[in-house]
């Protein structure tokens, strides 16, 4: 029989779990504290930029492929990730530790946050530090009457801004016309250009390649200051 026992993981976020094999959760428990980025140790982030060229931000990583893929790619770039739900946060720790707990986690060049990310912008990533945000696939909220729970508002943007590097960009992808529509106008008014759209990288992750099978169309976009 499968152990189903709840447990308690100890993030800064305090969440419990239950329904993870126990390998995940021992991932969790083991393998996340060596990683896991928050306020108590923020410091950590402020050290280990200055070993790599660039930083870059993943907000919101679901199973944590894109991230990993990403940071294989270029070891010279910190890749911060935040997810806020455990499962994908596991499974993308049980890849790093190729899937045994006991090695170190590689790559070496990623942090994981599993708090809320405006508790991340607003308390752990200092300003002007990012030179790249990735937010593949945000929750559309689809219902008329939930889009004020959207997250690529104003206020969010604002604050997002404020922790990119002046040449900093920001790459969005969503497949839901009437949210790409509000995204672009959004980061419009706040003085953003949309200099690229159609972006490859986007186009082959996972989530994107099932989005076109289904028919849906993908809309992706990169977004800088107007200078």
């Amino acid at each position: 029989m499968k152990d189903r026992t709840p447990t308690f993981i100890r993030t800064t976020s305090g969440r419990r779990l239950s329904r993870l094999r126990r390998a995940e959760r021992q991932a969790l428990e083991i393998v996340l504290p060596q990683l896991e980025l928050n306020i108590q140790n923020r410091h950590k982030l402020d050290e280990l930029i200055k070993r790599y060229k660039k930083t870059m931000l993943e907000i919101g990583f679901g199973r944590g492929d894109f991230l990993y893929s990403k940071a294989l790619e270029s070891p010279d770039v910190l890749f911060i990730g935040v997810e806020v739900f455990l499962t994908g946060v596991a499974k993308l720790l049980r890849r790093m530790v190729d899937y045994n707990n006991e090695n170190n986690p590689r790559p070496e060049n990623i942090l994981i946050s599993t708090e809320d990310i405006r508790i991340v912008l607003n308390d752990i990533i200092s300003e002007t530090i990012l030179d790249r945000v990735y937010i593949l696939f945000p929750d559309p909220w689809p219902k008329k009457r939930h889009h004020k729970r959207r997250l690529l508002k104003e206020d969010f943007i604002k604050l997002l801004g404020s922790r990119l590097k002046p040449d900093g960009d920001v790459i969005v992808a969503t497949d839901c016309k009437d949210y790409a529509e509000e995204i672009c106008r959004n980061f419009n008014m706040l003085g953003y250009r949309n200099i690229d759209t159609g972006l490859e990288e986007v186009s082959q992750t996972k989530y994107a390649q099932k989005a076109l099978l289904e028919g849906r169309q993908i809309y992706s976009f990169r977004f800088v200051k107007k200078t």
